[in-house]
């Protein structure tokens, strides 16, 4: 679950305005129950966080347009600098 470490990296990483995204694998080895009670936890230490099975290929799309989102705007965000 999420515990110490995570709320560490997460302090350093808005210090240096580092994106980040938490993504939790392995969802095919709980159940739903189970992967409710991670989502709820997981939601109440960061705004977002995307689910995926690698293994029966859920939620990998999700991750990739997420990913894309994620990029296009730190594109737009980049200061041009050097001798023009």
């Amino acid at each position: 679950m999420i515990g110490p470490a995570y709320k560490k990296i997460q302090k350093e990483f808005k210090k240096y305005n580092i994106t980040n995204l938490l993504v939790i694998n392995k969802i095919d080895e709980v159940d739903e129950k189970k992967l409710e009670e991670v989502k709820s936890k997981a939601l109440e230490h960061t705004k977002e966080c995307i689910f995926i099975s690698s293994k029966e290929n859920k939620g990998i799309d999700d991750l990739k347009d997420k990913l894309v989102e994620i990029l296009s705007i730190e594109e737009e965000e980049l200061p041009i600098v050097g001798d023009l």
